[in-house]
Formats: structure tokens, C-alpha cells, sequence
């Protein structure tokens, strides 16, 4: 390899290198990170969760290793009579899924649903509670449980931005 300027071999090859590494290994990481999905515009939550049984010992929540899959909402241009689908993906299995739909300025819930099970979805009309114009929206989606005893566990959220124009019909 031939000189450099100042006559040293490697001054700026190396740190070179070196960033070119780390740029590299970002990269793979956020690959792999984001590359999981199932689907279009879906992403899954896992996790192991362990509890202390009475005795002291612990033993597997029924709940660990299992996956959750969020459903993505699209930017859309609509009118007043126009639908949002609101989704909970056919492999969530006993999970069910609740939406609340947020101004994302002020933060305000223009719409809630109730629970949703699995394979099924709820139509909202986004024009009956905001009307004609440019919004930007949160949708919080909160999967549930149920606890065998005729209640509900909120176990996550995800959430994703979408922005809506609705026009006059």
C-alpha cells in the first residue's frame, strides 16, 4: 500500500474501516430489527413473561413466547361517508384487540371501539366525528386477554400515525 501525504502508512485507512464496520453492523441490526413483520404493515410483539407460583418457584405465564400482530393504517383520502377498517389479524388467536383513535395535534379521542376478536374488524366513518378536512391520527391498538373469569387484561399497545383528508361529498 502506497504513502500517504504525511508519509504515514494508515492514518486515515483505518478509522476508515473502522466507521465503514460500525455503519455496516447499524445496518444489519435495523435489517433484522424491522424485517420480522408478518404481512404488510404489520409487526409482532413477544415476549416471556414468568410469575412466582405460592410455593416460591416459578412457572410459565400462558402468555410467554406468544406473538401479537398490529394491524398498519394508511395514509387515505376519503369522503364525509367514507371507511377506516379497523383489523385484528386472524393469528392473534384468543387475543382481541381495541382501538382508540387520537387528533394527533391535540391528542383528542374522536373514536373508540370495542373489543374486536380475531379474523374480524369494525368500520369506522371517520367523516361523523371529524368532519371535512386534513387530520393527522394516532391509532392506539390495545390487545386483550381474557382472564377466564368474564374480564379482559390490556397486555400492550402499539400504535401508528396516519394522515386523512376528508372531503366534501
Amino acid at each position: 500500500m502506497g504513502k500517504f501525504r504525511n508519509g504515514k502508512q494508515g492514518k486515515f485507512f483505518f478509522p476508515l474501516v473502522f466507521l465503514l464496520a460500525v455503519l455496516a453492523a447499524a445496518s444489519a441490526v435495523c435489517i433484522v430489527k424491522y424485517s420480522g413483520g408478518k404481512g404488510k404493515g404489520s409487526g409482532t410483539w413477544g415476549g416471556s413473561v414468568r410469575m412466582e407460583a405460592e410455593t416460591g418457584e416459578t412457572e410459565e405465564n400462558p402468555l410467554s413466547g406468544r406473538n401479537i400482530y398490529f394491524s398498519g393504517v394508511e395514509d387515505a383520502v376519503i369522503g364525509m361517508d367514507g371507511i377506516v377498517r379497523l383489523e385484528n389479524s386472524m393469528d392473534n388467536g384468543d387475543f382481541l384487540m381495541k382501538y382508540e383513535v387520537y387528533e394527533a395535534g391535540e391528542g383528542k379521542l374522536v373514536y373508540e371501539s370495542g373489543l374486536i376478536p380475531s379474523g374480524e374488524s369494525v368500520d369506522w366513518m371517520p367523516g361523523e366525528s371529524l368532519g371535512a378536512g386534513e387530520h393527522t391520527l394516532t391509532y392506539l391498538q390495545i390487545p386483550c386477554y381474557p382472564d377466564g373469569e368474564g374480564n379482559y387484561i390490556s397486555l400492550t399497545r402499539g400504535s401508528c400515525q396516519a394522515w386523512i383528508k376528508i372531503k366534501e361529498n
